[in-house]
């Protein structure tokens, strides 16, 4: 089973949903993810990235090519999906993590590292004993 990757990231449901459509019209299976999350909460359409179209991986560049078509790709925008795909990828490998979504990896990644470094500080540095 091949595992999926973002394709595109769209601000409403509507660009995404004819995203979709032009995909599936194609032949290209896709899936919507994080829909019903910035639905709920449009504010938080900036910290998960949008609303995510997704497709399997050997599927990318019959799916790039199909979108161009329609305007949804240029040299611009291209490159940094890349970015977010390689994050994924690496980030899908940490045990108990690799079912999450890609957001909740990457914030369990900064809160662990947060960690490491406060107790790395507070074994360097030992709070001494104040004597009144």
């Amino acid at each position: 089973m091949s595992s999926l990757v973002t394709l595109i990231a769209f601000e409403n449901m509507l660009d995404a949903n004819l995203a979709a459509g032009q995909l599936e019209s194609a032949g290209i299976d896709c899936y919507i993810q994080d829909q019903y999350l910035i639905q709920a909460k449009p504010e938080l359409a900036n910290v998960y990235g949008g609303i995510k179209l997704q497709i399997r991986e050997e599927d990318a560049e019959k799916a790039i090519q199909t979108l161009k078509v329609y305007g949804y790709f240029n040299e611009e925008n291209e490159k940094p999906l890349n970015f977010i795909d390689a994050l994924d990828k690496l980030t899908a490998r940490i045990p108990l993590l690799s079912k999450s979504p890609l957001q909740v990896r990457l914030l369990a990644i900064i809160f662990l590292t947060l960690a490491l470094v406060l107790i790395t500080f507070i074994l360097k540095h030992p709070v001494e004993n104040i004597k009144n």
